[in-house]
């Protein structure tokens, strides 16, 4: 079976949605699929690649920033691929054209759609949904809806990869289909480390994500001067990923006299990413929304007890008192209590990180590939007898 997949932003950019798109690509081709992936080019990359046997057609887009797209560069993708996308399309014969993202990946598979007649299906994960991020978008939103709307109306299947998304997108159009297949990890990529920390190992506090508002990560920076007064141990936290609250969150660590305990680590490759998941004590993830975060999952993989806003599809996957702990988002004191908890507790803490491994089996990347293999095949089919 042939698959085109549309995506504005693929590996080796390191967003959940980025990474749950390369690691569907990459074991539907072991199963035997022929998979072209379409995304944008960052001025850096060559404009075809072969990357673990995945064909990846990069369209010129004028995007600057690696750590999040505008809704310009967004706009410049799509006008520029819906020729490119058209003749790809009639030279590989797609049986399904799988969009992430209902906009701008949705619009152009509905728009190659009535032109080809190629039925399509879209994954939903997040932003892309009205209402998810109402603070940023509202604007964009309000304008988009329409289109929004005749992109899920006409295609051929709908996807979230959580509950809470799709609650956000049927109390936009309740009679729609949508079915949940969650985003999954890769369990021989993250793993836990082979021996416990010893008791004189500082407590190294993770966090991963694009630096912006919405991940909430300056509430847990103003958790920790409280939580270094309080901890019998040496308190590091590493902050993993790029964005535009950079400065900003430096500057807070600046403010609050806790640079020297606070990592700056930019994007890492997935095998460095992968050692400091196993390095790790804790992991927390203090977003304010929150589709379905790839990152928890690699954390809990990876042997991680966790903390978390109660939130989104995070608290769909962290189980209170069993793998960590959920506060409100925003609630600086409750942050600090929470991860005193744990550094008191090395008991606990490992008690914490073995339910999450277990827990996180249940997202392996080869289960979540089969969920979406059976909908192909369902489209595939539907569209053979039209």
């Amino acid at each position: 079976m042939r698959i085109l997949m549309i995506i504005h932003g693929f590996y080796p950019l390191v967003g959940g949605a980025e990474v749950a798109a390369y690691n569907l690509a990459k074991n539907l081709i072991k199963k035997g699929y022929k998979i072209k992936v379409t995304t944008s080019n960052l001025q850096r990359y060559a404009e075809y690649q072969l990357i673990d046997d995945i064909e990846i057609i990069r369209i010129p887009c004028r995007k600057r920033n690696l750590a999040a797209f505008t809704q310009y560069e967004m706009a410049h993708f799509f006008i520029n691929s819906l020729s490119p996308l058209y003749q790809l399309v009639r030279k590989f014969k797609p049986d399904v054209i799988h969009a992430h993202f209902t906009v701008p990946a949705g619009l152009l598979a509905y728009l190659i759609k009535r032109l080809t007649k190629v039925p399509y299906i879209v994954t939903f994960h997040g932003s892309d949904v009205p209402r998810y991020n109402i603070k940023k978008y509202s604007i964009t939103y309000a304008l988009l809806t329409p289109i929004i709307k005749s992109i899920w109306r006409n295609a051929n299947y709908l996807i979230s990869v959580s509950e809470n998304l799709k609650q956000y997108v049927t109390s936009i159009m309740p009679s729609l289909l949508v079915q949940v297949i969650n985003n999954g990890v890769d369990l021989d990529e993250f793993h836990p480390r082979m021996m416990k920390h010893n008791n004189s190992d500082p407590i190294k506090i993770i966090m991963v994500g694009r630096l912006i508002e919405l991940k909430g990560f300056q509430y847990v920076i103003q958790s920790i001067p409280d939580v270094i007064r309080k901890s019998p141990k040496r308190v590091i936290v590493d902050v993993i990923g790029e964005g535009e609250k950079k400065e900003e969150l430096i500057n807070l660590t600046n403010r609050l006299g806790i640079s020297q305990n606070v990592n700056f680590l930019g994007f890492l490759d997935r095998k460095e990413l992968a050692k400091k998941y196993r390095e790790a004590s804790i992991f927390v993830i203090p977003s304010l929304n929150e589709a379905f975060p790839v990152a928890l999952l690699e954390a809990m993989a990876s042997g991680l007890p966790i903390i978390g806003s109660k939130v989104g599809g995070i608290k769909e996957i962290v189980k209170e008192g069993v793998n960590g702990f959920l506060t409100e988002s925003k609630n600086i004191h409750r942050f600090s209590d929470c991860l005193m908890k744990l550094i008191n507790d090395d008991e606990l803490r490992y008690e914490f990180g073995q339910k999450s491994v277990e827990l996180s089996k249940s997202w392996d990347w080869k289960l979540i590939t089969m969920q979406y293999e059976d909908i192909y095949q369902k489209v595939s089919r539907s569209f053979l007898r039209c």
